[in-house]
C-alpha cells in the first residue's frame, strides 16, 4: 500500500491503524505507537475534523496510551473521539459506549469519581438498549457504573 498509494490517502491509514492495533492486542506498544500516530496525522490531512474514521483512530492511540499508563495522553483523545462521535453517530452508538467506558476508567484511576459516574452510566444505558439487560457487556458497564457509586460514598 506504502509504495501504491501517496503518503496521505485514507486507506493507508486505515492499514495503519489495523496494523496498530494487532501489535496492541499482542502486547507490542512500542510497535503499535508510531503507527497509531502516522494514522492520526493522515486521517487529521485527508479527512474532515468530524469524520468518524478519525474518531477511530484517536480512540484507539487513547486506548494504547491508557494500557501504557500515559493517562494524560490518553484523556484528550478520548475526548475528541467522544466529540466526533457524539456529532456524527446516533447516540446509541456502540462507539460512543465503548468511548464513554473507556474515559470513565480512566477517570477512576485518577480518583476522578465525579468525573468518571455519568460516563460509566451513559455506557450501560446505550448498551443496555443495544444489546439486552443480560448481555456481558452489558452487565460489566452496569458492574462499572456500581463499582464507581460504592467508591464515591467512601
Amino acid at each position: 500500500r506504502e509504495q501504491s498509494l501517496p503518503p496521505s490517502h485514507p486507506d493507508l491509514a486505515t492499514n495503519y491503524n489495523n496494523l496498530a492495533e494487532l501489535y496492541r492486542t499482542q502486547g507490542k506498544y512500542d510497535d503499535a505507537e508510531p503507527l497509531h500516530l502516522k494514522a492520526v496525522q493522515i486521517y487529521e490531512q485527508s479527512l474532515p475534523p468530524s469524520h468518524p474514521h478519525l474518531a477511530t483512530s484517536y480512540h484507539n492511540l487513547a486506548a494504547l496510551y491508557y494500557l501504557q499508563g500515559k493517562l494524560d495522553d490518553a484523556e484528550p483523545l478520548y475526548l475528541k473521539a467522544i466529540q466526533i462521535w457524539e456529532q456524527s453517530l446516533p447516540p446509541s452508538h456502540h462507539s460512543l459506549a465503548t468511548s464513554y467506558n473507556n474515559l470513565a476508567g480512566l477517570y477512576y484511576l485518577q480518583g476522578k469519581y465525579d468525573d468518571a459516574e455519568p460516563l460509566f452510566l451513559k455506557a450501560w444505558q446505550i448498551l443496555e438498549e443495544k444489546l439486552g439487560a443480560e448481555h456481558p457487556h452489558t452487565l460489566a458497564a452496569k458492574g462499572n457504573y456500581e463499582i464507581v457509586q460504592q467508591r464515591r460514598k467512601q
